[in-house]
């Protein structure tokens, strides 16, 4: 059991995938304290909060939540390091695709992970981690 869960949901276009790579190169010195989940070893969870973030229905948020309980489920122990899941991905799509607007879909389905986290490690802390960017920059990187 980890000793602490972070989860790393940087918005889209605010750096996160620059912090992954800085944890890929030095996964190494890490291990000992450190657990990491990275975006690439999620796609199915990925595609399921995407969809969540896109049609906002009871069905595609059970089917989020129920892939990333099975994210959990699949960790091997990792006593006295903390895991960390990276992935801006968490919070569903982009804003701007299609007709989604906005990052609203990110506190339903961090709060549903939040319970897959307590059922499956009761007494555990949990972080989450936003990183974020100015408008006028966020906006001239995304578009």
């Amino acid at each position: 059991m980890p000793r602490k869960i972070i989860i790393h949901t940087g918005f889209h276009k605010t750096g996160t995938s620059s912090v992954q790579q800085v944890l890929r190169a030095n996964r190494p010195l890490l291990q000992p304290e450190l657990a990491m989940r990275l975006k690439g070893k999620m796609p199915d969870l990925m595609h399921a909060t995407r969809g969540y973030s896109t049609w906002r229905d009871d069905l595609t948020l059970v089917k989020a939540a129920t892939r990333f309980g099975a994210v959990l489920d699949g960790l091997v122990a990792m006593p006295k390091r903390a895991l960390l899941l990276s992935a801006e991905g968490f919070s569903g799509h982009m804003p701007g695709r299609g007709d989604l607007a906005d990052d609203s879909a990110a506190p339903i389905l961090l709060s549903r992970y939040c319970d897959e986290i307590a059922a499956r490690f009761p007494n555990i802390e949990q972080v989450i981690y936003f990183s974020t960017r100015a408008p006028e920059s966020w906006l001239q990187s995304a578009y």
